[in-house]
């Protein structure tokens, strides 16, 4: 342990000189410190703040990619800023699927099926969500697979036009990189984790055998609390079991097809390259320089690219066409646009300085603003079978027909200048047919001709990959529903999804009085108003002049929709849906206010949160008080009960343990921690069920907890819902449904917590079981209809799985299980009849 922080504290020295070199050129050292587990959250935060202090915000600077990043790990690090409880989510949700949902009926488990966005035409420019990759079966054209930063592995058998997914249970829904066997098709190897944007974090190569459809672990895997990211798999193209990987912690390989693995060189690597036709050479892509072995990987030697400025991000491209043509294209270390793009004709040998300009990698699409963000987005392919036929992509994406000489934008993410497609671009990939461009992007799958200057196309129907952050919903109307997500603005659900704003999408409303009235939102608290469903919206918060989080709460009054109010760093009150703003308070400091919420029955009563307080109100916002007195975290949500303002829930952030949702019955003058037998997970929301027994949902980390006082403790209520985290519950009471915005799943719906759907039985089996009375204080029944054996297995079983008792009973129709011994809460019972199970669960009172 002395070694180790010996090692840590030389490391931190040699760190900071360099960070003041780096400071001293105005580097964006941020992005590359973002990637490193031993730099904590608040150092990377400081270098940003460092880097932006005296600039304006552009676009394409990557600016907003860093701010994604910032607010969510913000509540998911220690108080040293590191990331150290990831890897226990994934423990938290099989342990859930292993030993609790399994015994749970439908109705109190959970129902969920996806609601959506399932892709959208081009022309909606709407987008799915994030893309990193994408692979093409090696002999069937129709057979394509993508990967996405939180949305899982997703397979099409019918080239891009349907998309399906088998990997919601995985430990991570983040795929950096997939890569076919070309020997045989039925191997493929996928990188785990979120290689640009760091959404998620590597758990090793995972490997399917049935040609991409099914995946399981190889025995590189690592702890997603570790923060180490892969960026690229190769597949040797005669032998499956021979694989390599460059990641942020050196390059690894396998012989034996993933059983064991060998780094092979320490370090931190982006892109990877066979020599066409010599698996022996391999092309290395560091951070800022260029690498190659010529014996399979067992020695590399560093290549002089000649870089003619300092560079922090290098991807390279090799072709078929020419094996000795080896391109290199890199990003500025000093503001992220085009460092340049270089060319190999003699296998790295050499290399010739092709162009510097125009910026490529700017957001406009003339090439003439400056800076960029390639250690986010950097892209780059060359024809197989035109060795002078490139194409780079960054904000957008561009082209050369003379090997890098000169360029020409091919399409730009508002259709200026060149056709659309959707911002920022993480991979560019020929189809087999060596015509069809594929480009995976922030908005999806896009694809065109290479040798045409015709519109892309867009394949992303039935890629339901969101990353939401909130979402608002009708009151009446089940199919209208407004939700914001990251990347790809604000959308609409009437049924099906389309656009209505750009940028990333934040909380949104829809008036209780007319669902013809809606607001959405984009980072910071730039509000919208549409008074006309969502066709037209004009901006409402012109007048402010604070800056909010980056998800800025806002709420409607629940008897005057007119009236709304806004938490920035103060309070602001609106009394005409917008038109102009009054501000409440006078808070000082810095302090952003992170949630808001107004009491139903009582609208003079409001609660708010900072990070480090909670404050109530009593007289419509304009005095506060603090009330955070009892409470051990930062709250991220409020739940207040609809006829007593004075009863509140809240959730928590974080992962202190034994501390996720609080409860005040009392205005906030001592709170009880309710937080009971739920996981060290962060809580991010929690809603109130109307007309039942104090009955509160919860959104983690992982999934959906459900809790009354009928229980006393916490259930999962996740059943067929992805490992995923979800962000906002909304309850739609006309159709006693509850809907859930996940990140990285989109938007989720299920019935309702009931116990009317108790009676659980196989919709095949040829027995039922009931029991009753449930709710019980002291017995429970349990009918058997037809049992047809003379032998009974009955155990009764704890939320944990913990078998509690074990009762045999001969051939009989009913049977009654004494329960009076046992505490308060919710229990299974496990019937075995022959070979046959059922369950069922109870609740004793």
């Amino acid at each position: 342990m002395k070694f180790n922080n010996i090692t840590k504290f030389r490391k931190g020295i040699i760190f900071l000189l360099l960070l003041s070199l780096y400071t001293s050129i105005e580097a964006q050292q941020w992005a590359v410190s973002m990637q490193d587990p031993e730099i904590s959250f608040f150092e990377v935060q400081r270098q940003f703040n460092e880097y932006f202090k005296d600039k304006t915000y552009e676009k394409g600077k990557g600016w907003k990619q860093f701010k994604r990043w910032e607010y969510f790990m913000e509540d998911r690090v220690d108080k040293n800023g590191f990331f150290t409880h990831a890897e226990d989510a994934y423990k938290v949700y099989k342990d859930i699927q292993q030993n609790h949902l399994a015994r749970m009926s439908q109705g109190s488990a959970g129902k969920w099926k996806s609601l959506g966005p399932n892709g959208s035409t081009i022309a909606s420019r709407s987008g799915a969500g994030r893309l990193n990759c994408i692979a093409f079966h090696p002999t069937n054209d129709n057979f394509l697979v993508v990967g996405a930063a939180s949305g899982g592995i997703w397979y099409s058998t019918d080239n891009g036009n349907s998309w399906h997914t088998t990997t919601d249970d995985m430990a991570t829904l983040g795929i950096s990189d997939i890569e076919y066997s070309q020997s045989n098709p039925n191997i493929v190897y996928a990188a785990t984790g979120d290689k640009d944007g760091s959404d998620t974090y590597s758990i090793g190569v995972i490997k399917s055998t049935d040609g991409g459809k099914h995946w399981s672990p190889t025995n590189m895997n690592w702890g997603a609390n570790q923060r180490r990211l892969i960026h690229r798999v190769l597949v040797h193209p005669t032998n499956p079991d021979i694989v390599y990987a460059s990641s942020s912690v050196g390059i690894y390989k396998t012989t034996d097809g993933g059983n064991t693995w060998t780094r092979l060189r320490p370090g931190s690597f982006k892109d990877m390259e066979f020599k066409p036709g010599n698996p022996n050479t391999i092309y290395a892509a560091t951070t800022s320089g260029l690498m190659r072995s010529t014996n399979a990987g067992v020695s590399f030697s560093a290549l002089s690219v000649g870089f003619a400025t300092g560079v922090s991000r290098v991807e390279i491209a090799v072709t078929p066409a020419n094996a000795n043509y080896l391109y290199v294209v890199a990003g500025k270390s000093s503001d992220g646009g085009f460092a340049g793009l270089y060319l190999s004709t003699d296998g790295g040998n050499t290399f010739t300085t092709k162009s510097t300009t125009p910026n490529i990698l700017g957001w406009q699409s003339n090439g003439m603003d400056n800076g960029g963000q390639a250690w986010y987005d950097l892209a780059i392919t060359v024809s197989p079978t035109n060795p002078n036929l490139i194409f780079v992509g960054g904000v957008n994406i561009w082209r050369s027909t003379n090997a890098g000489s000169t360029w020409a934008i091919k399409a730009h993410w508002r259709g200026s200048g060149a056709p659309y497609v959707h911002a920022d671009i993480h991979e560019l990939a020929y189809a087999n047919n060596g015509t069809t461009l594929w480009a995976c992007s922030d908005g999806g799958a896009y694809y065109g001709i290479s040798n045409a200057s015709s519109a892309w196309g867009e394949k992303n129907n039935g890629l339901a990959i969101a990353q939401m952050y909130r979402m608002g919903a009708s009151a009446t109307n089940a199919k209208k529903i407004l939700s914001g997500w990251q990347d790809n603005g604000s959308s609409k659900y009437t049924g099906s999804w389309y656009k209505v704003l750009g940028g990333d999408g934040m909380e949104c409303i829809i008036d209780h009085s007319n669902n013809n009235i809606m607001y959405a939102s984009m980072y910071y608290g730039n509000i919208y108003r549409s008074a006309d469903g969502g066709s037209n919206w004009v901006e409402i918060t012109n007048s402010i002049n604070e800056q909010g989080d980056w998800v800025t709460p806002y709420v409607m009054h629940p008897t005057v929709a007119n009236i709304l109010y806004a938490g920035y760093i103060n309070i602001y009150k609106s009394v005409n849906r917008g038109n102009s703003w009054s501000k409440l308070t006078n808070f000082g400091g810095s302090a952003k206010i992170k949630a808001l919420a107004i009491a139903p029955s009582n609208p003079s009563i409001m609660y708010l949160s900072t990070k480090y307080d909670v404050k109530r109100s009593t007289d419509g916002g304009v005095t506060w008080s603090s009330i955070s007195n009892g409470i051990n975290g930062s709250v991220t949500y409020f739940a207040i009960h609809p006829t007593n303002p004075n009863t509140v829930w809240v959730t928590l952030s974080g992962y202190s343990s034994g501390y996720k949702v609080m409860k005040t019955t009392n205005g906030g003058q001592s709170w009880q921690n309710i937080s009971g037998n739920l996981p060290n997970l962060p809580a991010n929301c929690i809603v109130y069920e109307k007309n039942t027994a104090n009955g509160i949902y919860v959104g983690m980390d992982v999934g959906v907890y459900y809790r009354d006082d009928n229980l006393g403790q916490w259930v999962p209520f996740m059943k067929d819902l992805p490992n995923v985290i979800v962000d906002e519950l909304e309850i739609f009471y006309p159709d006693h449904k509850i809907r859930a915005a996940t990140f990285g799943r989109g938007m989720w719906e299920s019935p309702v917590y009931s116990l009317a759907n108790d009676i659980n039985s196989p919709e095949k089996d040829q027995y039922t079981l009931e029991v009753y009375p449930n709710p019980t204080s002291g017995i429970i029944n349990v009918d058997l209809k037809n049992p047809g054996h003379s032998e009974i297995q009955v155990r009764v079983l704890n939320y944990s799985g913990q078998v509690l008792k074990t009762l045999g009973f001969e051939k009989s129709s009913t049977i009654q299980i004494p329960v009076e011994e046992l505490s308060k809460g919710l229990y299974f019972i496990e019937v075995q009849i022959g070979n046959n199970f059922y369950f069922g669960r109870f609740i004793r009172q």
